[in-house]
């Protein structure tokens, strides 16, 4: 019921934001313009919408990656291919089927099944994975804040906001660094009784996090990729709006993208929206608007974006079902945890 709730809300924001930007006032790319001038005449780069493809399989592909390097970290470590073939199925789910099955939980129990003996370790690491891409988006508006401040106040405040939790999570990170292992073991041992059922996730959740912070150059190399991941799926983002034909009027600048798109992608973040459905459209127009855009453009250019994430999971679910992988990754998603 709760599902159901949560699509019925998702929907009815995204009618009603489309509803707004049919024909919105004072603005020359709405989406019956659009619809109507641009993409009836076939007035599109197909070039630009392929490179958008390219380059969002690029971001997936550096992620998985990094997911890779931090597996290895804990121990975890399993054959790239098998890392990629993992890592693109969840992807396919994230994408395909936001919030019914979900890659991290196709993920988190292939590998439980891999690892019987560390099954809650292996769990931590897809979702410590997870933290580590949303703490990252947080890092890329506080850098693009800095090169670039905002005009808009409201930016400017988000731009704050993201730099306050990078700097408190910096300090903790490296306090974190002078906690000796029994101490960390004691800690661990008091979640475990301070929290009866979950406790013991947590704990080794947090022996996760301790053992991470000891190995500073996978971290470092982590935190690099994920900088470019970033950035090729912002420039996948800007490809669309090129693909789309939005003129230099409605469209903010490539560099302004380096900020609104992450702050938009910690807005499609909302659990009560699956795949951030309704809410990212919202939060892609709201954006676009307060970085000198039209909220129109924006919209279209989340819809375009939305549209290229399927094909891309739609490529992915091809590959998988012709190699044999995707109906290996569902008999073992049934398989308890």
């Amino acid at each position: 019921m709760f599902k159901l709730a949560q699509y019925i809300l998702a929907i009815g924001l995204l009618v009603f934001v489309l509803c707004r930007a049919w024909e919105p006032p004072g603005e020359s790319m709405g989406l019956k313009h659009l619809i109507f001038d641009h993409l009836a005449k076939g007035q599109i780069h197909v070039v630009s919408l392929l490179g958008s493809v390219l380059l969002l399989a690029v971001a997936v592909s550096i992620t998985i990656i990094r997911w890779h390097l931090l597996l290895g970290a804990l121990g975890l470590g399993i054959e790239p291919v098998e890392t990629a073939r993992l890592g693109w199925i969840g992807f396919y789910f994230n994408t395909l089927l936001p919030g019914s099955i979900g890659g991290d939980l196709v993920k988190a129990t292939v590998l439980a099944r891999r690892f019987p003996g560390r099954r809650i370790q292996a769990v931590a690491t897809v979702l410590l994975d997870r933290g580590f891409a949303l703490w990252n988006l947080f890092l890329c508006v506080s850098l693009a804040c800095l090169l670039l401040p905002p005009a808009d106040p409201a930016l400017a405040r988000l731009g704050f906001m993201a730099q306050m939790v990078c700097l408190v999570s910096i300090v903790l990170w490296w306090i974190l660094g002078f906690l000796p292992r029994w101490r960390a073991d004691r800690f661990a041992g008091r979640l475990r009784r301070w929290l009866p059922g979950a406790g013991t996730t947590v704990a080794e959740l947090w022996l996760a996090l301790y053992q991470y912070r000891h190995c500073p150059g996978i971290i470092f190399l982590a935190v690099c990729l994920s900088g470019l991941s970033q950035a090729s799926f912002i420039l996948s983002f800007v490809g669309v709006g090129w693909g789309l034909a939005l003129d230099d009027e409605s469209m903010p600048s490539v560099a302004s993208h380096f900020l609104l798109v992450p702050m938009a992608m910690m807005v499609n973040a909302i659990p009560l929206f699956p795949g951030g459905l309704g809410i990212g459209e919202w939060g892609y127009g709201t954006l676009y608007r307060l970085s000198g855009g039209e909220s129109g453009a924006g919209i279209a250019a989340s819809l375009g974006h939305r549209v290229v994430n399927w094909v891309l999971a739609g490529l992915a679910l091809m590959i998988l079902s012709i190699t044999g992988k995707l109906t290996d990754a569902g008999s073992s998603e049934n398989s308890p945890t």
